[in-house]
């Protein structure tokens, strides 16, 4: 059996000690360093050059995202799986488009993450047992198609700083007093957002927002 050696990635401990202490116990599988947020994760990286990254996708200093983006830059072959308590189509669409192999929800099965861990090791994409190959196709055209309708209704200077605010959980009226105009104003253009992509709820407009706002960094 294949010996994996694992950098894992994550800014609570309890959530590290735990993965870590699952992966102890398999057979082939070992965590050789850890890492508390996106900047350790690039150092501890270059200095153990695992053969996978295990991260959650929000960290401090750097998102995960980011973290990867830049160890890809000198190492495009580096594989990552990551972790969130966010699984959704947003968040699997978003890492793959960072390029990653899997997204895996932090409450997985041991068997699961374990079969997950096998399938990116071996080149294979694992973003659950729902996803296979032709739905993640469809999925990246669902989301390549939201984005392009976003952006062909121009979206100004404003409303890109709106969706920033919004992804980061401020509120209506934070954000009026950041952008020196009414809470209206800001309602007025959520509401308008919402509209152009078709979103039912507050929750969707933040998870869409979270999703524009990594989107225009990859």
């Amino acid at each position: 059996m294949r010996n994996i050696r694992i950098l894992l990635c994550d800014d609570h401990t309890l959530v590290r000690s735990g993965f870590a202490s699952l992966l102890k116990n398999e057979e082939g599988m070992y965590v050789i360093s850890e890492a508390e947020n996106g900047m350790e994760m690039i150092q501890k990286y270059y200095a153990t050059h695992p053969d996978l990254i295990i991260a959650d996708i929000a960290m401090p200093e750097l998102t995960g995202i980011e973290a990867f983006n830049k160890i890809k830059e000198t190492n495009p072959d580096v594989k990552i799986l990551f972790l969130s308590v966010y699984y959704s189509e947003q968040y699997i669409y978003l890492t793959l488009k960072a390029g990653a192999m899997g997204l895996l929800n932090k409450s997985i099965t041991k068997g699961e993450l374990f079969f997950a861990i096998n399938e990116v090791i071996e080149g294979r994409k694992y973003f659950g047992p729902e996803y296979n190959q032709q739905k993640i196709s469809r999925l990246i055209e669902k989301y390549e198609h939201k984005k392009k309708t976003f952006l062909s209704n121009e979206i100004s200077e404003f409303d890109d700083k709106l969706l920033y605010f919004i992804s980061e959980g401020f509120t209506s009226d934070q954000i009026a007093k950041k952008l020196f105009v009414s809470k209206h104003t800001i309602d007025a253009h959520r509401i308008k957002i919402m509209g152009i992509l078709n979103l039912k709820t507050e929750h969707d407009l933040k998870k869409y927002a979270i999703l524009y706002t990594e989107g225009t960094k990859i």
